[in-house]
């Protein structure tokens, strides 16, 4: 999370047949895929680009955000 953008960084390769396991990606490559994502929550700022504020919901107590949560779940 960054400036209240949510990402997700890849660290593995995918396995190559499914008998395989992922291959971790080298810590060049994992650092370069989180220096991109530190470019793109720039960019979208000086764009002017607000982030829905979503991490405000989970830093409450676990009771309280159950009962949001309920609240907002379709019946």
């Amino acid at each position: 999370m960054i400036d209240d953008f949510i990402y997700s960084v890849e660290v593995f390769n995918p396995a190559t047949d499914p008998n395989s396991y992922p291959v971790p990606l080298s810590p060049q490559e994992i650092a370069q895929n989180l220096s991109g994502v530190v470019r793109d929550a720039r960019q979208r700022r000086r764009q002017g680009e607000e982030a829905a504020r979503v991490g405000v919901l989970t830093a409450d107590e676990r009771d309280s955000w159950t009962k949001v949560g309920t609240a907002l779940l379709p019946m």
